[in-house]
């Protein structure tokens, strides 16, 4: 009789057993759990049915002119298990909510964007005539279409040289239509250290020889010209044939003079105090 008493104990215990132990479902969990699961054993049910986690988000900005705003808002996060067996009901039930709200004031200023480009007019092309020059006063500068050639106001002898429009590029050189540019030959000697350069056609300089003319346009119609400056000092008293050494200076030679040259009355740039044969000239343009 005690065995059969014994027994029985032991399967009832067994089957409280049973009943109790279900899921175990950490505590805060946040993941998303969806189960069903049915058990039928002698006269016991076991049914787990679960759920639900929600969550929900919203961000909302706005924005003005002057103001901006941005929240973000997370809420109602709930884990809930429900475990009936028998009559017996468990339940866990787990509910977070976090709420997170950032505001940002911030100043924008709003206005009109403008971009705008500037352009450089393109030079005009004009023809040089010479203001002043004594006996070539109104005379039209004339070119050769070769390189290192006089350009002259008169021509006295020969011919083949003619008035050609001009332009200043970029870089400021007067330049013809020819594609020649104007420059300063330096020809000092022995006796006059300081003698202007003659201006002849080029297409290129060497230092202290040949420098291109840089000028530019006045709002009188005129156009003034210099060459960097050099200075000069004699050469060998006992050789006849011996020239002044020059090198570089500081400023630039920009007056401008005419005086006779082999065909006729040419151009000289050089230093203000040239020799009283030099007669003082200015350019003149005419546009065409």
């Amino acid at each position: 009789m005690r065995s059969a008493a014994l027994l029985r104990l032991a399967f009832g215990l067994l089957a409280v057993d049973s009943v109790v132990a279900g899921p175990c479902i950490p505590p805060g969990t946040t993941t998303a759990v969806t189960s069903t699961a049915s058990t039928e054993a002698s006269s016991t049910t076991a049914e787990s049915t679960t759920s639900t986690v929600t969550t929900e988000s919203s961000v909302e900005t706005s924005a003005s002119s002057t103001v901006s705003q941005s929240s973000a808002e997370t809420s109602s996060s709930t884990v809930s298990v429900e475990t009936s067996a028998s009559s017996t009901v468990t339940e866990i039930s787990t509910s977070s909510a976090t709420e997170t709200t950032a505001t940002t004031d911030s100043i924008t200023s709003t206005g009109d964007m403008t971009t705008s480009t500037t352009s450089t007019a393109p030079t005009p092309t004009f023809s040089i005539l010479a203001v002043g020059g004594g006996a070539v006063e109104g005379n039209n500068l004339l070119s050769y279409n070769l390189d290192n050639a006089f350009v002259l106001f008169r021509t006295d002898i020969g011919s083949g040289n003619s008035a050609r429009p001009y332009h200043i590029d970029s870089q400021g050189r007067l330049v013809n239509d020819q594609g020649f540019y104007l420059c300063g030959y330096y020809e000092p000697d022995n006796t006059d250290l300081e003698r202007p350069a003659v201006v002849v056609t080029c297409n290129n300089e060497y230092p202290l020889t040949r420098s291109f003319l840089t000028c530019q346009q006045t709002t009188d119609l005129k156009v003034t010209c210099s060459i960097p400056a050099i200075t000069c000092v004699p050469g060998d008293p006992n050789d006849p044939w011996s020239e002044p050494d020059c090198q570089a200076a500081a400023g630039t030679w920009d007056n401008l003079y005419t005086a006779e040259v082999g065909p006729g009355i040419g151009v000289h740039i050089g230093p203000p105090n040239a020799a009283n044969y030099y007669v003082p000239v200015e350019f003149g343009i005419q546009i065409v």
